[in-house]
């Protein structure tokens, strides 16, 4: 069998987790999406921290710096240099391209806020993701992005000899 492209594996963890384009997706569908990728990491005590600290980075990063100073090249660079969550470079890249849109969104939405209402929709942002990756709904995703991992696998194994 052929080898599968890491494009297409990306591709299959975003519909695993109802996303079929991250740049036409809401952003209710990008933070179900976030949260039901995060799941796949989250233990069942996780702290918030430990779930969604790199979402948080990424979103600090876009809003602590001035507004009138960034593009959406440079909030694209600043996330795809975000440590990423996973072991998998396709876990990595399906988390990037929400991310992305994630903080483009809210930077939208953050112009006219004052920094302490920044924050607060940051954290409401967060927190909302948290839930999702914690909460019990989340096992039937976590077994799509495994099934889609392990078909990916096998056909790439099954293809080298």
């Amino acid at each position: 069998m052929e080898k599968i492209s890491i494009e297409e594996k990306v591709r299959m963890v975003l519909k695993a987790v109802d996303i079929e384009e991250p740049s036409k997706a809401t952003i209710e569908e990008i933070m179900l999406g976030l949260g039901r990728l995060l799941s796949v990491k989250a233990t069942p005590r996780a702290s918030v921290h430990e779930v969604t600290k790199e979402v948080r980075r990424a979103l600090e990063l876009a809003i602590l710096s001035p507004l009138s100073q960034r593009s959406d090249e440079e909030l694209v660079l600043r996330v795809k240099y975000t440590y990423p969550p996973f072991e998998s470079p396709v876990l990595n890249e399906a988390y990037r391209r929400l991310l992305e849109k994630l903080v483009k969104h809210t930077t939208e939405q953050i112009k006219n806020l004052s920094p302490m209402w920044r924050r607060r929709l940051v954290n409401l942002i967060v927190e909302n993701i948290y839930n999702i990756a914690t909460g019990s709904d989340t096992y039937e995703y976590r077994k799509r992005i495994f099934e889609v991992l392990q078909e990916a696998k096998g056909v790439e194994t099954s293809g080298a000899g």
